[in-house]
């Protein structure tokens, strides 16, 4: 769900259009994470752990930052729901999902191991790593690409009435 999150949120920012397509979809994404949320209560994902508090202190705190994923998931998920998935600053939210991001990359770990189990370790590993580098690069040129065109669309994305860049504004050294 992360990766569904990670590649549609940009793009709605981007293109509003898109919005009335995926408004389904970004329901069905956030109800899971909000399930998902209630059965990391119980599932004790991050620390296996013995108890049902134990489990839920570790999905609460975190050693380091004395914030767990709880927060994390909680914010990036409630808000946009509460707002209908209508307003795009709240939605940024779901920005706070990358928390998981080491989380996102186990699936294609689980997919290779599965479909090379009877190869050697070794080889499995050196699939796994690729794998996973090729899916950073893509993830990493997927957000540049988007930050680029939200710098190139400011104007048109923060709704300013005149679309004017900085070199033609009243003022500049640049003015006609």
């Amino acid at each position: 769900m992360t990766w569904s999150t990670i590649i549609l949120t940009p793009l709605t920012f981007l293109f509003p259009e898109l919005k009335e397509t995926t408004i389904k979809y970004e329901w069905f994404v956030d109800s899971v994470w909000l399930f998902e949320i209630f059965l990391s209560f119980f599932k004790g994902h991050i620390v296996l752990a013995n108890t049902f508090s134990q489990t839920a202190k570790r999905y609460m705190t975190d050693k380091t930052t004395y914030i767990g994923p709880f927060w994390f998931d909680l914010a990036s998920t409630v808000p946009p729901m509460l707002f209908r998935e209508k307003n795009n600053k709240i939605n940024a939210l779901k920005f706070l999902r990358l928390y998981h991001i080491g989380e996102m990359f186990y699936p294609a770990e689980l997919l290779v191991s599965t479909l090379m189990r009877n190869s050697m370790k070794y080889y499995r590993d050196i699939v796994v790593s690729v794998v996973n580098m090729l899916l950073r690069i893509f993830l990493s040129g997927h957000f540049c690409a988007c930050i680029l065109m939200l710098i190139g669309n400011s104007s048109k994305i923060f709704h300013e009435d005149e679309m004017l860049s900085f070199m033609s504004k009243e003022g500049s050294e640049f003015e006609n």
